[in-house]
């Protein structure tokens, strides 16, 4: 068993590894966060990247010398187009609880962290020394914004548990109560959370050794930002107390078996957080697996070329076709009102001043006024699916035309829309909420797979299968499909839930699976009278 060590489960000095590239699925997230670090730390120069493998090889990293934030993507459970990193509310955030966590447990650190152990610093003091950075750093954060507290146990909930083995020594103990115990008095778990486990380290370390140690740790929480000499004058203490030769490679190669320590650490997180240890979680959606592996871990770099002037007048067409799908007519109402505004219905006033003069009560309502309304208009997904098979090779230059008309027109009429190729395999080619300024040339090649996989992904990132939309799938393919059942039982699913589906093929072809929405095209123009009938029909269905 290897010690715990929080700097390789919350990262948080590490100048070594160069930042990870990127991903452009994750670039919303990281813009998101970018702009919520004022908010959490008061500084303005941080930027922070959310991308897989992101974090140095842990969930997070602070890069201090480059005012850097990484987080892991991969510690993210949702795909990055099903939760919104901008929404403020609790509910849309517990969609990445322990993510955001740490996203607040770096930016303590760039806020707070500012010492680094001095050259020639045993590996173990200096380990120990960052441990008790650790909740150092969050409970300064605690304490200028309380509510930080439930994210960042979120965070220990998920992503130090399950870094706990299945012995207990006095080097576990003290990285036990590192962790754990120092956060109560942090206020960020709470002291009756924690208490089985104070019992339990009591039980390997004694009462006197566990004081011992808690002075260390209130010491270290009272230690300045920039104070590096008291923190590891502190370590150092840690590990006397301990009884641990700081050369050591690893101190607990010898120790004896206990099942008591993680049982208890299970517990106390148990009741800290709410979350049933024992009880596995729910199995993931596969719309949304489907999209994450398709949009999340995915990156191709396509060829370009700028619109031309005919496919730039062709999207703002179907811009145009779009908007008068999406107009409704207004309702009028007509209503009566015993006070104005309204026309004056004079037999009611008579017969309300009649009703005056004898002392009764005025029921009369002698104005007429109608009410115009205009009804709300569903928001508009449209998801293209796009073939990119040997078969398709004579027809790769319109298609690509016609994919970037349709993305086009759609994100400009602030549509949520997406473009997946699939073929030899499930590839993003535009993302959900980008914006489509070139036009991305096809390369065709190998058979016609995945089509499964890339509806799954389409609708895992638009919820083409979700009401409260108006929902359209189009398929640029010319049907030549290796598996039919696959596209069969997509095809059904879909249009079950309400979406409406649009197959756009090259002349001359003919569909094996029958009754689809079919439509040749020779000119990618073409498509902007039928595509905008095919939103009449989605809006309809929704």
């Amino acid at each position: 068993m290897s010690p715990v060590n929080l700097s390789a489960v919350l990262a948080s000095h590490s100048r070594g590894p160069w930042p990870a590239k990127q991903h452009p699925a994750w670039q919303q997230w990281s813009d998101a966060f970018t702009a919520h670090m004022p908010t959490l730390t008061g500084r303005t120069d941080l930027t922070v990247v959310v991308t897989p493998g992101g974090g140095a090889g842990a969930p997070g990293c602070h890069f201090p010398h480059l005012n850097l934030i990484e987080i892991d993507a991969d510690i993210i459970k949702v795909p990055p187009f099903a939760a919104n990193p901008k929404s403020k509310k609790v509910k849309e955030r517990q969609l990445y609880a322990a993510a955001y966590g740490v996203l607040i447990h770096e930016g303590a650190h760039a806020l707070h962290s500012r010492w680094d152990p001095p050259p020639g610093t045993p590996e173990l003091v200096a380990e120990v020394a960052i441990m008790l950075e650790e909740s150092r750093a969050e409970a300064l954060q605690r304490t200028r914004r309380p509510r930080d507290g439930r994210w960042l146990r979120a965070a220990a909930a998920e992503l130090i548990l399950p870094n706990f083995a299945t012995t207990a020594s006095a080097w576990d103990a003290g990285n036990a109560a590192a962790l754990l115990l120092t956060r109560a008095d942090a206020k960020i778990l709470r002291q009756r959370d924690v208490r089985q486990l104070r019992n339990a380290i009591t039980g390997i370390i004694g009462a006197k050794r566990l004081r011992q140690l808690r002075d260390i740790w209130r010491q270290a929480h009272q230690c300045a930002d920039t104070d590096a000499t008291t923190m590891i004058d502190l370590a150092w203490q840690w590990l006397k107390v301990l009884d641990i030769d700081p050369d050591t490679p690893d101190p607990t190669d010898d120790a004896p078996y206990s099942p008591l320590l993680p049982s208890a650490v299970a517990a106390a997180l148990t009741s800290a957080t709410g979350l049933p240890v024992k009880t596995p979680p729910p199995p993931p959606d596969p719309r949304h697996k489907a999209a994450g592996r398709v949009f999340g871990r995915t990156e191709v770099t396509w060829t370009t070329r700028p619109p031309t002037a005919d496919e730039r007048v062709a999207a703002h067409q179907l811009r145009q076709e779009l908007v008068k799908a999406s107009t409704r007519d207004k309702t009028v109402t007509p209503i009566r009102r015993p006070t104005p505004p309204g026309r004056l219905m004079v037999r009611a006033a008579l017969a309300a001043d009649a009703a005056r003069a004898h002392g009764q009560h005025v029921q009369a309502e002698p104005f007429r006024a109608n009410k115009t309304r205009k009804p709300p208009v569903p928001p508009l997904r449209v998801a293209i699916a796009v073939d990119v098979s040997d078969s398709m090779s004579a027809y790769a230059p319109q298609v690509s035309s016609l994919a970037w008309i349709i993305a086009q027109a759609s994100h400009s009429l602030d549509a949520k829309t997406a473009t997946v190729t699939f073929g030899p395999a499930a590839t993003p080619l535009t993302y959900p909420g980008q914006a489509h300024p070139a036009v991305h040339e096809l390369q065709t090649t190998g058979g016609t797979g995945y089509f499964d996989l890339a509806v799954l992904a389409l609708d895992g990132a638009l919820g083409l299968s979700r009401p409260g939309a108006a929902r359209l799938l189009a398929i640029i393919s010319d049907g030549d499909i290796d598996d039919l059942r696959a596209v069969r039982r997509s095809l059904h699913r879909i249009t079950q839930a309400g979406a409406a589906v649009l197959w756009l093929t090259p002349p001359g072809t003919r569909l094996p699976i029958p009754g689809q929405n079919q439509v040749e095209v020779t000119d990618p123009a073409q498509c902007i009278t039928v595509v905008g009938q095919a939103a009449v029909d989605a809006w309809a269905r929704a």
